[in-house]
């Protein structure tokens, strides 16, 4: 995984949105191969390792291992074999304004927008955080 990419990711429990806080055992050339990411709000714990953030919470997914690793530093995108609730935590853990590519063969995600597919894949965006602005009172 790109250091740079860190910045973007989430927790993936429910509550106020956070940066998660990364220690890091082996980095080469800006790319993190293995780390621990920390949320600061909930005390959850993420690894990553290979390349590849974990962020399955104590799901097997030993059936996509192989593929996972063979595909870390390539790209990121869902398997249309991916359980609900990972596809859930996938969407829960991209920030607003952020992408998710997956395979036609699923659904779409609720709370993204699709912004291009084909008869393969399509690419979402999940909607941007709205800021209110008003006027201060004299």
């Amino acid at each position: 995984m790109f250091i740079e990419l860190i910045d973007h990711l989430r927790c993936i429990n429910a509550h106020e949105d956070t940066w998660l806080v990364a220690s890091f055992k082996t980095v080469t050339n800006r790319f993190v191969l293995e780390a621990s990411l920390g949320c600061p709000s909930c005390s959850a714990q993420y690894s990553i390792y290979e390349g590849v953030a974990d962020f399955t919470a104590g799901v097997e997914m030993a059936r996509w291992e192989a593929e996972r690793a063979a595909a870390s530093h390539r790209k990121e995108e869902l398997d249309a074999g991916l359980p609900a609730p990972i596809v859930e935590s996938a969407v829960r853990a991209v920030r607003p304004g952020g992408r998710i590519v997956g395979p036609a063969a699923i659904p779409t995600p609720a709370g993204l927008t699709v912004l291009a597919h084909d008869d393969n894949y399509w690419v979402a965006q999940k909607a941007p955080e709205v800021i209110t602005i008003s006027r201060a009172s004299r």
